[in-house]
């Protein structure tokens, strides 16, 4: 007997391509795939179809997060958390963050740069042993030797010296052995830094790179050498342009981007992953209080001017892609189509575009156009189906409640906000 097809009949969907909605469609899934789009009145039912009648409903491709961390635990004592956890205590942590994001009808997660447990999480939602989101991992980012922000004692700093899982040498053959050493690990791709970061500290400078040029430009050709882009946290001007000149694919944050750099991107079509959720927390005064003051001033004058930046980056054409750095305690997991509201309110984009950033714009970032982002006949049966219209209101994709179905590879993994059972 045929695999059972699942119809989505009378539905208005969103083409991600062209940025409109295509109203009295029905969209037929099967083996994984979309198999048909077409005119209602053109479909021709099979014996075995299951069909949903979305009269009134709005579909959507399965939205994309390009920054989470999903061993990351929300808490404003994370040293103390880090220091009294099991470390196998991350990998089930990892697992329901990540269907924290699948109930809210994010299909595809970029895990930027995580610890042990991302390959292994990635290969038991594969097989099917768990539901989740489809996850690209950077298993253990590659940082600088002599990195400004491990700021450590000294037992943990010789710990981590040692272990090349976390210690990256110097030079471009240290480098190189890096990128294998994470492929061995099972990463599908690189998440370096080519500057320090606004939460860890003010001795973390967000202009200064502890990486020279031939260092990152052997990191890219040998990430590219295996079918693996990189991505970039970068705050500084200087730090974001060398990864730019470097072949860099993505900027995470991108906080002080100049209009020169940004012109640089536009050139090398690289894209920016700006994670404004993480910095809403300069609103959240409980977050703030528990800050070093001097880490409160670092963060509200870096926001300031990433606001200025990112509109004037994103005016000039830079292409933007979604991304919430989940779970910073601004981010939590499961909150990511709150940057969606972002991209419009900060950035300056229309429903549209924030809508494209989210869906074919973040596929196109990672690599995966051609597979995911966009209901396409033959691409990855991954929707989602709303109550309303989001280009009317976005925000209307915030609340589980509003969100009926969660499709992914054309089997419904979640309906109003709750995991469906096989």
């Amino acid at each position: 007997m045929p695999d059972k097809r699942l119809v989505l009949r009378n539905v208005t969907y969103f083409d991600a391509i062209h940025g409109k909605m295509e109203a009295d469609k029905s969209i037929v899934l099967a083996n994984g795939k979309i198999e048909w789009i077409g005119d209602s009145s053109s479909f021709d039912r099979e014996e075995n179809d299951r069909v949903l009648d979305l009269d009134g409903k709005y579909a959507l491709p399965g939205l994309i997060d390009c920054h989470v961390h999903l061993e990351a635990a929300t808490a404003l004592n994370r040293e103390r958390v880090y220091m009294t956890t099991p470390t196998f205590y991350y990998g089930y942590l990892a697992l329901k963050h990540a269907q924290d994001h699948l109930r809210a009808g994010f299909t595809t997660l970029r895990d930027c740069g995580g610890e042990k447990w991302g390959s292994s999480l990635k290969k038991a939602i594969t097989e099917g042993l768990y539901k989740g989101p489809r996850i690209l991992v950077a298993q253990y980012g590659i940082s600088q030797y002599g990195n400004q922000d491990m700021m450590l004692p000294n037992e943990l700093l010789d710990a981590f010296s040692k272990n090349r899982e976390f210690s990256t040498p110097s030079g471009v053959d240290g480098v190189t052995q890096a990128v294998r050493d994470r492929v061995i690990v099972g990463s599908d791709f690189i998440k370096t830094f080519t500057t320090g970061g606004i939460l860890h500290g003010v001795k973390s400078k967000l202009d200064k790179s502890l990486f020279n040029e031939d260092e990152l430009r052997a990191m890219v050709r040998e990430a590219h050498r295996n079918n693996m882009h990189v991505a970039s946290h970068a705050h500084g001007d200087s730090g974001i342009r060398l990864a730019v000149d470097t072949g860099i694919d993505t900027i995470e944050h991108g906080s002080m981007v100049s209009e020169e750099t940004a012109e640089a991107m536009i050139e090398k079509g690289t894209y920016l992953v700006p994670t404004h959720r993480a910095y809403a927390a300069r609103h959240d005064s409980k977050v703030m209080s528990g800050l070093e003051p001097e880490v409160v001033t670092k963060q509200d004058e870096v926001v300031r001017m990433m606001l200025d930046c990112h509109r004037v980056a994103f005016e000039k054409g830079v292409r933007f892609a979604l991304g919430t750095d989940a779970a910073d305690e601004s981010a939590p997991h499961g909150t990511s189509a709150k940057e969606i509201a972002l991209m419009m309110t900060e950035v300056g984009m229309s429903a549209v575009q924030a809508l494209q950033c989210a869906t074919i714009e973040a596929a196109r970032a990672i690599k995966l156009g051609a597979e995911i982002g966009s209901i396409e006949t033959g691409k990855a049966g991954d929707v989602i189906v709303v109550n309303s219209n989001p280009l009317e209101d976005v925000t209307v994709l915030q609340d589980l409640a509003n969100i009926e179905y969660v499709i992914k590879d054309a089997s419904i993994v979640a309906q109003k906000g709750n995991l469906v059972p096989p």
